[in-house]
C-alpha cells in the first residue's frame, strides 16, 4: 500500500484570534494539490479529506474549507473530536493483541481517551491538552523551564479531573500519534532497546522525565533529532 505523510503544522499560522492565516491555508492548499497529482496517477475512485482538531478548533473553519474546496475541488469533513478517537481506536488496535486498556491520541490539536473492554469502546474522551497548543501557549523559547514545566502540569492535571474511567480497565495504555512514536524512540535509544521496540515500561517514562528536566533536555533533542533524521 502506497503512503505519504506531509507535516503541515497548520496550528503554527493561527492568529490572535484563532483563525488560520491566509498563508496557513495557502499551504494547506498546496499540500492536498500535491497529492492530488499523486491520487490522479495511482487512479484513485473515491477521495476523503478529513480534518481533525488542528482545523476543527479554527475559527474561520467555514472560510477555510470553502477556500479549499474552491482551489482543490475536496470537500473537507471535520469530525468531532469523539468521532477522531473511534477512528483512533480502530486504527490502533487493528494489529494490537490488547483486548482492553485505555487508548491515548496525543495530537497537536486535541487529545483523544477511550477506555475499552473486549476490544468494544466503554468511554471517549477528547480533551484541549495537546503537544503544540501547549507549546505555544506556555514556553517563551524552545526548550521549557522548571516554571513553565510546573505550569503545563497544574493545566494538564486539570484536564485530566473532567475524564471518568467508569468500570474500564486501564491497566495498559496504547499510544497513539507521533508525540507517542517519538516517545518511545527516546526511550529505545536512551535504554538502549531494539529499535523495533514498542513497549514502554512506566519507569522509563519517570526516569526520561528526570533525565530531561534535570540532566540536559537539549541533549535528549539533539538526540531525538538525529533519530528522526
Amino acid at each position: 500500500m502506497f503512503h505519504r505523510k506531509t507535516m503541515a503544522s497548520l496550528l503554527s499560522y493561527r492568529d490572535k484570534k484563532g483563525g488560520i492565516t491566509e498563508q496557513g491555508i495557502n499551504k494547506a492548499i498546496s499540500v492536498l494539490l500535491i497529492y492530488n497529482k499523486i491520487i490522479e496517477n495511482i487512479r484513485v475512485r473515491k477521495v476523503f479529506v478529513i480534518a481533525t482538531a488542528s482545523f476543527r478548533n479554527l475559527q474561520n473553519k467555514d472560510e477555510t474549507a470553502d477556500a479549499i474546496k474552491k482551489t482543490t475541488g475536496f470537500d473537507v469533513n471535520v469530525i468531532s473530536g469523539e468521532e477522531e478517537g473511534i477512528c483512533g481506536f480502530i486504527g490502533a488496535t487493528y494489529n494490537v493483541n490488547v483486548d482492553s486498556g485505555l487508548m491515548v491520541d496525543i495530537g497537536g490539536g486535541s487529545t483523544e481517551f477511550v477506555f475499552y473492554k473486549d476490544r468494544k469502546i466503554c468511554r471517549t474522551y477528547s480533551v484541549q491538552m495537546e503537544s503544540l497548543s501547549l507549546f505555544a501557549n506556555f514556553v517563551s523559547g524552545i526548550i521549557p523551564t522548571k516554571e513553565e514545566y510546573k505550569r503545563i502540569k497544574k493545566y494538564v492535571e486539570s484536564q485530566l479531573e473532567s475524564i471518568d474511567s467508569g468500570e474500564a480497565p486501564t491497566q495498559i495504555l496504547c499510544g497513539v500519534g507521533g508525540t507517542s512514536r517519538a516517545t518511545c524512540k527516546l526511550s529505545n535509544d536512551y535504554f538502549d532497546l531494539p529499535l523495533a521496540n514498542r513497549v514502554i515500561e512506566p519507569h522509563y517514562i519517570k526516569k526520561l522525565l528526570i533525565h530531561c528536566l534535570l540532566k540536559g533536555i537539549d541533549r535528549a533533542v539533539r538526540r531525538l533529532d538525529g533519530m528522526i533524521k
